[in-house]
């Protein structure tokens, strides 16, 4: 898809050309146009940098709300973007348009960086690295000199290399396989020797319990305390939570399941890493 530059015929022995606002919204739609239908040839043509950052953003359609003249040649376009996706709420683009090589094109932009669903840009944003000041060329040159962008596949590896399950040491435990008439709690002392500092949440315990080796029922158990740092003791129960529960009457022996909580990957490694946003 070819897409013609809209730009105002000038007198050549004049100093420069001046644009007006509407030449300023044909390159804003022309280059929406574009950016919408994937034509990227020619959102580099309307956009040289473009390829700058990741195409994180994919629109359904667009309206342009928007254009003001800044300054002589400089324009601002306001635009709202649909994401793909039925539900997904619209949100704003901001294009920066100016003069290169007697031309006009987009120099700048806001909005089109920052996704509609994209953890990386998430993960930035939450460590501070970048904000919504920022436009979409200082963000990317942000994201690409500091360490919040790989935060997600480190946090996985950090995971896989750190995490043995073995650390978490059973010092006691607290139960009665004898009287299973009525509501009754199980209660276990753990200790870290681990190198991981932990809050609530990020493992998640369960108390397997078996008649012989025919599993019968499994339950959650809960911390006591709200961190669970290297070297820490703390106690894990069905009752903190005011979740007593019933343990099936033939039950003759348990197990206790850990597991990291797959959604707490990430903030598991910012608790125990600094990430340089510089």
């Amino acid at each position: 898809m070819k897409i013609s530059i809209v730009l105002s015929t000038c007198i050549f022995i004049l100093s420069s050309c001046h644009y007006s606002e509407k030449n300023a919204l044909h390159v804003a739609e022309n280059f929406l146009i574009a950016y919408q239908f994937e034509d990227n040839k020619q959102a580099l043509e309307l956009y040289p940098k473009f390829s700058s950052f990741k195409r994180f953003t994919k629109i359904d359609d667009y309206k342009v709300i928007d254009t003001r003249e800044v300054n002589k040649n400089y324009f601002k376009v306001f635009a709202n973007a649909s994401p793909l996706g039925y539900g997904k709420k619209g949100k704003n683009i901001i294009l920066f348009i100016g003069e290169i090589e007697e031309e006009l094109k987009i120099i700048d932009s806001k909005g089109l960086i920052a996704p509609f669903d994209n953890k990386p840009y998430e993960i930035c944003e939450k460590l501070g690295c970048i904000n919504t000041k920022m436009s979409d060329l200082e963000i990317s040159k942000k994201i690409r000199n500091s360490e919040c962008s790989e935060v997600e596949s480190k946090a996985n590896t950090f995971i896989n290399i750190s995490f043995n399950k073995d650390d978490i040491e059973v010092l006691d435990v607290d139960y009665n396989f004898s009287s299973f008439k009525g509501t009754k709690y199980f209660e276990v002392k753990l200790k870290n020797n681990s190198k991981i500092n932990f809050k609530k949440g990020d493992i998640v315990f369960n108390i397997a319990l078996y008649q012989n080796d025919i599993f019968l029922k499994s339950h959650p158990l809960s911390m006591n305390k709200n961190e669970f740092n290297s070297g820490d003791i703390i106690k894990i129960s069905t009752n903190y939570n005011n979740d007593y529960f019933l343990p099936p009457a033939e039950a003759n022996k348990y197990s206790l399941l850990k597991s990291i909580n797959k959604y707490n990957i990430v903030s598991i490694y910012l608790n125990n890493h600094y990430i340089n946003c510089n």
